[in-house]
This record gives structure tokens, C-alpha cells and sequence, in this order.
């Protein structure tokens, strides 16, 4: 019986082998390459990698369209998501050229552009826009709602360095933050306020070329010549005048001399042409100590101009020099803090009978005061006329007198020492100027905190670079990011705005960087080295100075 059954198995195994091999249609098998009549792909160009490098699978789990990818970097939601664009025909398609920045109260350095053409805002219908950033350009998206609202986002753009006085990472400091404006139609002028009390960008457009009508048919008494290598005061401003008329001349004169040139102001530039066939007039030499020479040689080499508080000023050049004008008949709007020779009014009250270091103010304008002694260090507010200070100490380069400050007594702060006018200050002590936070560019060391030290390989990967006007330059390894910082005595805070999104390397500090660095409550200094401290003892930053 098994005999037979074995049989039959056999028999049956021989039988399904016979019917597989007279089968006229093979078993299909995968092919390892694509047949050649297979049609190519429409999502894969030609020239694209073999097809066995994309992947074949379809994941099974797609993630929404909307979801932002993640990144070392938290990126907040963006105010676009909440915005309906709605296109300003008095906005849009217009070169937008930034030529002054409003402190508008805030204590940050007054900003007047040298060199307007170099940074530029253009706004297209669609909700683009083009920056240029003196030698470096990018684009972005812009969203205006009802004309009174006002958001930019910058994207891709260069990375250059200009050079030292640029005002590059200023301009940065507009983008990333909700802005309010409204149009001047008078002057053609956009004004950017900052949210939340900040200050304020104008921006004028650059495809208008007329000359404005309060320049005009006025004679403007020349005040001083301000460069980053000179400061010249005018002694005599009633012998240096200048009138634009309409007709396109101007008359000057120049001292001993009065001569008539042309000019023209074409897209907000300026050009005084005094060669000899637009001068009517040869030169005659001067009495000794006339600056009719300098003068007419800053005229010549003008570049662009702009009002500003019943001044007018002229840019020379390219490096940042500046030719201030008053009208004639009236006071001077801004008074220099660097002036050889001081102008000097009698004081409203008379500086008291006391035997204590005392001065009191004689500009009639106020002057500043600062942090620090030098321009570099922030404005602190206006010490009005008339004001009575209690001297402390003054400047190791005897410039700056150390003073309490009047408005907050028990603090301390330094003006400088012209349109001071002082008693019993012989004997002041003299004061080492405190380091500050502009002195130098930072890079980051370390970071020490209660469970572990964090010692940085590479510090040139992470720097930090803090402006007189209040504005912070960061270097977070192969991203870029720009601020504003605030400091109250040895406090500090730190606000990071528009930030490049690269992923760095994975042994990248970058995320650790970004998180402490805006944490940080106060600041000192040890030697050459700047330290950042976290609130709470969180731990401690610490920078080495970037000497060149």
C-alpha cells in the first residue's frame, strides 16, 4: 500500500513538470533595466541622474504642503500667513532710495545716508521686492493691507563685505519686523515707522528730479565741513553763501569771491559745476585763514543732498563727508559735540555760588549725553541750555567731562567739554575711559554653565559685532543674522531679526549659539575679554576681542 502510494506521488509530480514546460507563456521576471521603448518620465529632464537613483516608492505618509521644514533655527510663523496684499499704485514701481534714519526718541544713533543711491527699496504689484544694500543685493516679499500697514521679509541676497562705513546691516535692520508707513506727496518721501515706538526710515524716490521748492531762492550760510579724518568750523558762515535758483545757476560766494555756477539734481544726485567755462568768475586770493579754496573744492566734488531740521547738507564724495548749511537769518538747528571753536551764548541763569566742580550748558541747542566718553557710545538724551551740571571727572583725553546725570541723580554720564562753561574743576580726577561694546568685533570662546563647559573649536565661526546705533552684526557659523541691543548700565538685551536659514555642518554650535545669545540679561568686561552672563547663573559667555 505505501509502495503504492509512493507511485502515485510520482506519477503526479511528473505529470505537473511535463505541464509547466509546455506552457507558450513564460513566467514574467523583473527586469533590471528599463525596456527601450519605455517612455521617459515627465518629472526627470534628460540629463537627469539614471532613473534607479530616484526612489520608486511613494512614501505612505505625504506631509502637508504647508508645514515649514524644520531647521536649527526656530523660525516663527511668518505675519504673511495672516496678511491680504493689497498693491499702493503710490508705493509700487518707484526707486525708493534710504537717506535718513529718525531715532524718534529711542537712544540709537541719528543716521544720515551719504550715499543714498547705494540703498534702495523697490516694490512690485505682485508683492516682490528688490534690495540693494550698498554692495550687496537681494529680493524678498512685501504685503501691504488698507495703505497703512506694512510687512518685508528679505531672502536670498549676497553676502559681501562693503567696507567699514557701511551702513549695510543698518538697512538689514528693517526687514523682519511689522513696519507702519504713510507717503509724503509733497516731497515724494516714504516714511518706514518702526512698531512700538521705534524709529523711523525715510526713503525718497529716486526718479524724481526736481530740486525742492524750500531749497530754492534762499541763501544758506555754510557752517562746517564733518568727515571721518577732519572736522572744519566755520568762523565766518555770513562769508560763505550759497543760493540755488531756478533757472539752474547758483550763486556763491566764496570769502573775497562771488562767482555764479551751474547745478543740476538729476534723480536726487546734485552737481555744481565750477569749471572754468560754468564759473563766471576768476579767484581772487583771500586774506590769510580764508577757506574759500576748501570750500569751493567740497563744492565741486559734491555728490547728492538732502534737508534735515532747516539744514541743508551737501555729501562730498564717497566717504562719508558732509557740508552743513543754515538759512541765513536763522539759529543752527544741531550743534556739533566736535567743534575746535566752540560758539558760545551767554546761559539762561548764572552757574551757582558753590565750591564743588560745576558747569552749566551754553549751547543753545542742548547738548548730548552719553554713556561714554566719544560719539561712539549711546546717546542718553539733550542737557538743555541752561542747564547746571555737578562735574565728576573728566576724559583721559580731556574731552569729555564725567558729570551726574540730572535727570536721574546717583547716576552717573559724560558730555563733552565744549559749551560747557565750568567752575572749580582744577582739581577733578581724571577717569580711565571704560571699555565698550564697539570698541572691537567679538568671537565667541566659550560657554560655562552649571553642569558643563562648552569650549568653541572654531570662535571665527561665531562673531558678534555691536554698532553705535544699536544695531548688532552675528555670525552663527554658516548663517548670517542681524539685531538690536539695548544696554542699561552693565544690562543688556539682545533681539535677533532677519536670520539666513542655512543647515550647518552636525557638529554646528549654531542653534546653542542663537539660544544663549538672545537669553543673555547682563554684560562685563575681565582684561580684553567680554563676558555675557545668563540670568539666574544659567551660565556665562565668553568673547575674546577680534584685533586686526
Amino acid at each position: 500500500m505505501k509502495k503504492l502510494t509512493f507511485m502515485i506521488l510520482n506519477l503526479l509530480a511528473l505529470l505537473l513538470l511535463l505541464t509547466a514546460c509546455s506552457d507558450p507563456k513564460p513566467t514574467p521576471f523583473p527586469v533590471t533595466e528599463a525596456p527601450a521603448a519605455t517612455a521617459e518620465p515627465t518629472a526627470i529632464p534628460v540629463t537627469q541622474p539614471p532613473l534607479e537613483q530616484v526612489p520608486t516608492q511613494i512614501p505612505t505618509a505625504v506631509p502637508p504642503t504647508n508645514t515649514p521644514q524644520p531647521t536649527l533655527i526656530p523660525v516663527p510663523t511668518s505675519p504673511f500667513d495672516s496678511m491680504n496684499h493689497m498693491p499702493d499704485p503710490s508705493l509700487t514701481n518707484k526707486t525708493w532710495e534710504w537717506f535718513r534714519r529718525d531715532p524718534n526718541g529711542n537712544p540709537i544713533a541719528e543716521i544720515v545716508v551719504p550715499n543714498p543711491e547705494n540703498y534702495t527699496l523697490v516694490f512690485n504689484d505682485d508683492g516682490s521686492l528688490q534690495a540693494q544694500l550698498d554692495c550687496n543685493t537681494g529680493n524678498g516679499r512685501y504685503a501691504t493691507e488698507n495703505n497703512s500697514r506694512i510687512f518685508m521679509e528679505l531672502g536670498a541676497s549676497t553676502l559681501s563685505f562693503c567696507n567699514e562705513n557701511s551702513l549695510d546691516a543698518q538697512m538689514t535692520m528693517m526687514f523682519g519686523s511689522v513696519q507702519t508707513y504713510h507717503i509724503e506727496i509733497i516731497n515724494d518721501e516714504l516714511a518706514l515707522a518702526w512698531t512700538e515706538g521705534g524709529p523711523i526710515d525715510y526713503f525718497r524716490n529716486a526718479d524724481s528730479a526736481t530740486t525742492p521748492p524750500e531749497m530754492l531762492g534762499k541763501a544758506w550760510q555754510w557752517q562746517s565741513l564733518e568727515s571721518p579724518i577732519m572736522n572744519v568750523t566755520v568762523e565766518a558762515p555770513e562769508k560763505y553763501l550759497i543760493q540755488f535758483n531756478e533757472d539752474g545757476t547758483v550763486d556763491l560766494q566764496a570769502d573775497c569771491n562771488v562767482l555764479q555756477a551751474a547745478y543740476t539734481t538729476p534723480a536726487n544726485r546734485l552737481k555744481i559745476d565750477l569749471s572754468p567755462a560754468n564759473a563766471s568768475a576768476l579767484l581772487a586770493e583771500c586774506p590769510d585763514g580764508a577757506l574759500y579754496e576748501l570750500y569751493l573744492l567740497a563744492l565741486d566734488t559734491t555728490t547728492s543732498f538732502t534737508l534735515l531740521n532747516n539744514n541743508l547738507m551737501l555729501f562730498v564724495g564717497e566717504n562719508g563727508n558732509v557740508m552743513r548749511f543754515i538759512e541765513a537769518g536763522t539759529e543752527v538747528a544741531e550743534i556739533s559735540e566736535i567743534s575746535n571753536e566752540p560758539i558760545v551764548t551767554p546761559p539762561s541763569q548764572p552757574i551757582p555760588d558753590t565750591d564743588e566742580p560745576t558747569g552749566i550748558v551754553t549751547a543753545p541747542d542742548g547738548i548730548n549725553m552719553r554713556t561714554g566718553p566719544g560719539t561712539s557710545f549711546p546717546r542718553l538724551t539733550i542737557v538743555p541750555n541752561g542747564t547746571v551740571l555737578s562735574i565728576l571727572g573728566i576724559s583721559e583725553d580731556g574731552d569729555w567731562w564725567l558729570i551726574e546725570n540730572p535727570d536721574l541723580p546717583g547716576e552717573e554720564a559724560w558730555v563733552t567739554i565744549n559749551f560747557i562753561q565750568t567752575s572749580n574743576v582744577k582739581d577733578v580726577p581724571v577717569i580711565e575711559e571704560p571699555p565698550a561694546l564697539t570698541d572691537y568685533a567679538w568671537q565667541w570662546v566659550s560657554l560655562t554653565a552649571p553642569s558643563e563647559t562648552t569650549t568653541v573649536s572654531n570662535p571665527s565661526a561665531y562673531t558678534l559685532q555691536f554698532l553705535a546705533d544699536g544695531t548688532a552684526v552675528i555670525k552663527l557659523d554658516c548663517n548670517n543674522a542681524n539685531g538690536r541691543y539695548t544696554i542699561d548700565k552693565n544690562a543688556i538685551n539682545i533681539n535677533l531679526g532677519a536670520t539666513t536659514l542655512v543647515a550647518c555642518p552636525g557638529d554646528s554650535l549654531d542653534a546653542l549659539y542663537y539660544s544663549t545669545l538672545t537669553g543673555v540679561t547682563t554684560y562685563f568686561f575681565e582684561g580684553d575679554d567680554l563676558y555675557l552672563e545668563l540670568p539666574a547663573g544659567g551660565g556665562t559667555m565668553k568673547f575674546a576681542p577680534i584685533i586686526n
